[in-house]
Parts: C-alpha cells; sequence; structure tokens
C-alpha cells in the first residue's frame, strides 16, 4: 500500500470510505476494460485458429512441419496446450473476481480465514491421450512421407547403371 501511495499522493489520509469508492471505481474499470477488449482476443483467438487449421492441412508436405509440431506436443509448447492453459487462466480469473468483488463492493474487510479460503491456481495437464494422438499423427506422416520418397528413390535408381 505504501507503494501505492507513493504513486498517488492525493490518497495520503483517505478516509475508508473514500478507498471503498475507489476499490469500486477501479473494479468498474477493470469489467469495462474487459468488456472493451473480447473482440480484440476474440479476433486473435480466430486468427491463430485459421492459422493453425491451414498449417495442419498442409504438414504432410513438409518433413519439417511434422517434426516439429511433434516436438512441440512433446515438449508441451504447441498451440493446443496454450489454448489449454488460458482455458484454466480464465476459469480461475472468474473464481477470484467472484470471491473478491462482492467483499470490495461491500466494503468487507479480509480476515486470517477469508485468506485461508482465496482461490489458488492449480494447473492441470492436458490429457495424455491428446498428446499422444496428436504425435502419432505427426510420426505415421513422417513415416508415411519417408516410405513414399524411398520407394519413388529405389524405383528410379534402378534406371541408373553404377558402373560404366
Amino acid at each position: 500500500m505504501s507503494r501505492y501511495l507513493e504513486d498517488h499522493p492525493e490518497l495520503v489520509g483517505a478516509s475508508a470510505d473514500t478507498m471503498a469508492q475507489l476499490a469500486i471505481r477501479n473494479v468498474a474499470m477493470m469489467e469495462e476494460t474487459e468488456r472493451r477488449i473480447q473482440p480484440v482476443l476474440r479476433r486473435f483467438d480466430e486468427q491463430l485458429l485459421r492459422q493453425q487449421k491451414l498449417v495442419d492441412a498442409y504438414r504432410f508436405l513438409s518433413p519439417a512441419i511434422l517434426v516439429q509440431g511433434a516436438l512441440y506436443d512433446l515438449a508441451g509448447t504447441n498451440t493446443f496446450r496454450y489454448k489449454h492453459f488460458l482455458r484454466l487462466v480464465e476459469e480461475f480469473h472468474g473464481e477470484w473476481r467472484n470471491y473478491f468483488v462482492p467483499k470490495m463492493v461491500n466494503t468487507v474487510q479480509l480476515k486470517q480465514t477469508d485468506i485461508q479460503q482465496m482461490p489458488r491456481f492449480v494447473f492441470r495437464e492436458e490429457p495424455s491421450p491428446a498428446v499422444v494422438g496428436r504425435t502419432s499423427v505427426a510420426l505415421l506422416g513422417l513415416l508415411g512421407t519417408t516410405a513414399f520418397a524411398g520407394l519413388l528413390a529405389g524405383r528410379f535408381i534402378g534406371r541408373y547403371p553404377v558402373v560404366g
């Protein structure tokens, strides 16, 4: 609080009612900001989904993309895991707001039990079958591409004499 008051000296010595009104205004501003930013985030997510669909549609044409996709899946750094994480964060954000906003609006002073009962973020891994399924498809595609290239090479290599 002291750090906040350093940035806002006009609030030094403000009454509890003034601070409560400030907190309520802050909640209203955060809600309005979230409401206004939602269309931008939705467009970003839609574009990211279209990009991922395009890559998924043509990934079998490039062994490098297949390997990269499989490695991203195994490392947990792909778009699917990112979206999974965002869903968990949004879920937690809702719990957090449902817990604290009513207390702020009603100017409830937090007690030790309130702090002990406040929501805590828990990361839950994406289901393993989903990861294994995506990785398997990529590896099977890579094996298929390799087999096709090998058959094609074997067919043409016989036409060229090694000696003379």
